[in-house]
């Protein structure tokens, strides 16, 4: 049972050290405002690109999904179908959030590097 709690605890405390992370990048200055809008084009390009490619992966996961749950095997299928969809969610979120926060993260960063190289 206890092979079953250790992954789950270690998923948890990733989450919250990435949710720190988040936090911290979000408090730092953005820099001047030439900076500030050449991280907001950044940002929209990024959107855009994550909903173009979210598209497709949409359509290739309808597929698989109507593969896996229609299947030849009914006994196990139905459960592979909701393992596979339940992970291509969590991925999708964490390719989502995990761009979220580098585009967030790379104009801080460029500030903090006019002051110090290790700030940066």
């Amino acid at each position: 049972m206890l092979w079953l709690i250790i992954p789950i605890i270690a998923g948890a405390v990733a989450l919250l050290c990435a949710a720190y992370m988040a936090w911290y990048i979000t408090k730092q200055p953005m820099g001047s405002d030439a900076m500030q809008s050449i991280s907001a084009a950044i940002r929209t390009g990024s959107k855009a690109y994550l909903k173009r490619q979210y598209k497709t992966i949409a359509v290739i996961c309808i597929i698989l999904e109507v593969i896996f749950y229609f299947g030849f095997d009914f006994g196990k299928l139905p459960f592979t179908s909701a393992a596979f969809l339940l992970g291509a969610l969590c991925s999708l979120i964490a390719g989502y959030l995990s761009m979220d926060v580098a585009t967030r993260a790379n104009v801080r960063t460029a500030a903090a590097a006019e002051k110090s190289v290790p700030k940066a």
